[in-house]
């Protein structure tokens, strides 16, 4: 049997190349680099099913190369294994329908969130999410797409997506924080730790940290500091953390079950917002 597997050069690859390599020996798996890039990912699909056929693929692990890949896999009715490709899109069955995904899928986090909603009865919402560039920064357009299909799934679309860059200045979050006041009480953050660090101090500033308002932070994989999200080694680390008394961190790994979100200063935020 011979294996195909896509690389790059993410390390979460080279631990799988690393553990099939050695579990089903040098000849059995033929590596290839799919360069993270949905032509490469299609077009070494075909190469080395035609000229090496192969069994089955792992990989790729980048979703722009899987999009593409695992269509191709799926009509030839051969099985792919993704370590990290992560896009909702991926999440359609009827056409990637022998793709295995071996990490959290996105639509997770979205049917996570959206049953943390009909727990408290909450209606209204909005998100306020990193813009994704290129191939790179691509954790927030996914999560928040897949939260969006998820309400609309279930008839309760969210009407907002409020897209920012990185390092955003001090001026464009004011200016969505404007956008936010008349439009929602409980937001969708996703973004750098630090911007979203930025994003709390401003909305504080402008009376939007209390107990009408409750901020959902994603995160793709549970932070180091879970238990401390306001420590980024800034000076203004103790004036943040009590503005975290309205903040539910939401991991992508562990969407809302982790047992610091269930005792203080989480729960209060719970607490004041249930219907």
């Amino acid at each position: 049997m011979d294996i195909y597997n896509f690389t790059n050069k993410q390390r979460i690859n080279k631990l799988t190349n690393r553990i099939f390599t050695k579990a089903l020996g040098d000849e059995l798996v033929i590596f290839r680099n799919d360069r993270c890039n949905g032509k490469e990912g299609a077009g070494q699909a075909v190469l080395f099913r035609d000229e090496d056929d192969i069994d089955m693929y792992l990989g790729p692990p980048c979703s722009t190369s899987t999009i593409s890949a695992g269509l191709l896999a799926s009509f030839w009715n051969m099985p792919m294994f993704s370590p990290a490709s992560t896009d909702p899109m991926l999440s359609d069955k009827v056409k990637y329908s022998t793709l295995v995904r071996t990490s959290p899928a996105f639509f997770k986090m979205g049917a996570a969130i959206l049953e943390l909603f009909e727990h408290y009865n909450w209606t209204t919402t909005l998100i306020v999410s990193q813009r994704a560039v290129g191939t790179k920064d691509v954790f927030c357009d996914y999560s928040s797409r897949s939260i969006q299909e998820q309400f609309y799934t279930q008839g309760k679309p969210i009407p907002d997506l409020i897209e920012f860059d990185q390092r955003i200045s001090e001026d464009d979050i004011d200016e969505i924080l404007r956008k936010v006041l008349h439009r929602a009480r409980i937001i969708i953050i996703c973004g750098p730790a630090e911007d979203k660090k930025r994003f709390l101090l401003r909305a504080n500033a402008a009376g939007m940290v209390n107990a009408e308002y409750l901020y959902i932070s994603l995160n793709h994989l549970q932070p180091p500091n879970i238990q401390t999200p306001w420590v980024t080694g800034e000076e203004d680390d103790e004036v943040v953390r009590p503005l975290y008394r309205y903040v539910i961190e939401s991991n992508l790994n562990d969407p809302l079950l982790s047992p610091t979100r269930s005792r203080s200063p989480y729960y209060h935020a719970l607490q004041m917002l249930r219907l």
